[in-house]
């Protein structure tokens, strides 16, 4: 397979899953694996053509501790600049909270523009 490319899957406390091809795109689960330490769970697009990851969004969910709880889902989209790189154009950060009765929920988006590429700064 030629997602073998990637060192990422080769990560011993998670597990990608294939899932299927849509459009453009492979599609993987990623799933922790037992006893790992910061685990997470989230789907992960790879371009077909390029073997460049387009996508990636986890959901984190530590351990409910009764009157504190928190979830977070975090999703990033990468696109090709300059026919050429692959960069990040858009981070989404999704949280909620909740301790005792009070609830909060944030919602992040950043976006990312006017790439210079080589471009020294001053």
């Amino acid at each position: 397979m030629p997602f073998e490319i990637y060192e990422i899957f080769e990560e011993k406390e998670y597990k990608f899953e294939y899932i299927k091809e849509e459009d453009n795109l492979y599609l993987f689960r990623i799933l922790p694996e037992k006893g790992c330490k910061e685990p997470f769970k989230g789907r992960i697009g790879i371009d077909k053509a390029e073997f460049a990851i387009v996508f990636a969004e986890v959901d984190i969910c530590p351990p409910n501790l009764g009157v504190f709880s928190v979830k977070l889902k975090i999703r990033a989209g990468f696109k090709k600049i300059n026919d050429k790189y692959w960069l990040p154009y858009e981070v989404v950060t999704d949280s909620a909270a909740r301790i005792l009765w009070k609830k909060m929920k944030m919602v992040t988006k950043r976006t990312y523009s006017d790439f210079k590429i080589g471009a020294k700064g001053k």
